[in-house]
């Protein structure tokens, strides 16, 4: 993994927040679409922990859905590190200025972490993994690693 800890830098805010939220926090690889359901107000700084209450679901040619977890123990809490949390208020910055900037208006507590372009709607777990298997191809990673391969750094 010391490569894949070696790629991430170079990669969009976005794009590494994604991977560092699922990866510094353990999360299963069917985290991932409670992670596209974050929001800003899911996230406490002061407590470094982030709220994992709702899900993203997209089927191919219906709507986004976003819905509560399953089960009452999708509804948890996780906590991140220092760094984790620097790199979130970075993006938060950055998410900030874009808002403002191509949408005319301020970033809120109800706004998504991780939005489609120029969208209300959460990104999908599908545009995730697509962008994760980019990246893995353009530094000649292994195709087989996947997002829960990510979880394995921070487990042991």
């Amino acid at each position: 993994m010391s490569t894949m800890k070696s790629v991430w830098p170079t990669v969009c805010l976005c794009w590494s927040s994604r991977r560092n939220t699922a990866g510094r926090s353990a999360w299963r690889p069917g985290s991932i679409r409670p992670g596209c359901g974050l929001k800003w107000s899911d996230i406490d700084f002061g407590k470094r922990t982030i709220h994992i209450c709702r899900n993203v679901v997209k089927v191919s040619g219906e709507e986004i859905i976003v819905k509560e977890p399953k089960t009452a123990a999708g509804d948890r809490y996780v906590y991140f590190s220092a760094p984790m949390e620097s790199l979130l208020k970075e993006y938060r910055k950055e998410c900030a200025y874009e808002t403002s900037a191509y949408e005319k208006r301020e970033l809120t507590e109800d706004d998504y972490v991780f939005r489609k372009h120029g969208e209300p709607l959460p990104m999908t777990p599908t545009t995730f993994t697509w962008r994760f298997k980019l990246i893995l191809r353009k530094y000649g990673l292994p195709d087989k690693l996947n997002i829960h391969s990510l979880r394995h750094q921070n487990v042991k």
